[in-house]
This record gives structure tokens, sequence and C-alpha cells, in this order.
């Protein structure tokens, strides 16, 4: 079989049907909310924060990163670590608010030195083609 007619029988297996039972949750993201946590995301997905301008992205997303390298709740969000790393692209931020906030994180994880799992980069001073092709 070719690898284009066995990309085509994988991607009509996938057809979706009621018949087909729903595999067990293996969401490692949750977020808590009224009192009950709901899964968000699974491992290996990319995560992206969109939003208006001053809406506290940035710190929501300081708030699920801490979480990540506590390995427990921080504020409403629950990222369980899968051993592997975690990756952080920041486009938007200026050098030095990049930098207060991958400490506020750091402080939020209850962390005093670096983490060996998470790595961080600013790319705000690169263009947007540039950008996407290091991410």
């Amino acid at each position: 079989m070719s690898d284009f007619q066995q990309l085509v029988s994988e991607v009509l297996g996938s057809r979706f049907s009621m018949n087909t039972p729903v595999p067990e949750d293996n969401s490692n993201f949750k977020i808590f909310v009224q009192d009950e946590w709901y899964p968000v995301g699974s491992p290996a997905c990319i995560g992206v924060f969109t939003g208006r301008q001053k809406s506290r992205k940035t710190f929501a997303l300081s708030l699920v990163k801490a979480s990540a390298l506590k390995g427990e709740p921080v504020g409403p969000f629950h990222y369980i670590p899968n051993g592997g790393v975690i990756l952080n692209f920041d486009t938007e931020q200026p050098s030095n608010r990049y930098l207060m906030t991958e400490r506020r994180l750091y402080t939020l994880a209850d962390l005093t030195t670096d983490h060996d799992r998470y790595f961080s980069y600013n790319l705000r001073r690169y263009s947007f083609d540039v950008r996407s092709q290091i991410i």
C-alpha cells in the first residue's frame, strides 16, 4: 500500500459514528469552574491564549504555567505534568515585561531556581515570518 493509500485509509477510518465508544479522558489540563474541574487539554496539545487587549491573558497563562511547574493547582488551573518539556514562546511582551512575567510564574510555583523541564523564549523582536519559523 502506498503512503497516499495508507493516508486515505486512515482518514476514512476516522469517520464519525455514533457507535464508536468515547475513549477515557486523558486530559492533563483542567480548569475549575463553579465547584467542578473540567478537562480542557490533553498531552502534546498546543495552546493559544487570545483575547482583547488588557484582558489579563498573560496573568492567566502565568497561572497555567505555574501549575505545570508546581504539579498542583494554581488558581483555577491544574496542569498535570506528563514528564515532557514545557515550551513557551512569548511573541508579545517587550524584554523587561517578559522577564517580569516569567519571574512571577516562578513565584506562583514557589520556585527559586530554573526548572529543568521549562524552556521559555522571547520572540517579540523577530518578524512574524521568523517567529513562525522558530516555533
